[in-house]
């Protein structure tokens, strides 16, 4: 979720995620209480059930250290690829876009799996 957080940041528009209202910065830091979009309380159930209070100060000391540490550089995983996650996630993906030319479907490293589309889509 950071790395989203800090695209702005990487296309040189703002400097810190909070200076982009449109992202949801604001929202999961706790800083916008109305018209949010994002159902919080089940994203911390889906994290483990952390208390929010927690998160919001954790979530903003990440953003804090990776910028803090110029971590702010284009990750090919997050771009190249369909998705990233679990064998099983990345498996059900990969049913749901079967209309798909071809895919490279492989572990990267334990328990971190890609879905990436090869071949000429158009072809």
């Amino acid at each position: 979720m950071a790395y989203i957080e800090l695209n702005m940041v990487r296309a040189g528009v703002v400097s810190h995620p909070v200076q982009w209202k449109w992202c949801s910065f604001h929202e999961l830091t706790g800083r916008r209480q109305r018209y949010r979009l994002i159902d919080r309380e089940r994203l911390l159930k889906q994290l483990g059930g952390c208390a929010q209070s927690g998160f919001e100060a954790n979530y903003e000391e990440v953003i804090e250290r990776k910028l803090a540490a110029g971590e702010t550089e284009r990750d090919t995983r997050w771009t190249e690829f369909i998705a990233v996650g679990s064998e099983e996630f990345v498996r059900r993906v990969e049913e749901r876009t079967y209309r798909r030319v071809q895919f490279d479907v492989r572990e990267t490293s334990p328990n971190a799996w890609i879905i990436r589309e090869t071949g000429d889509p158009y072809g």
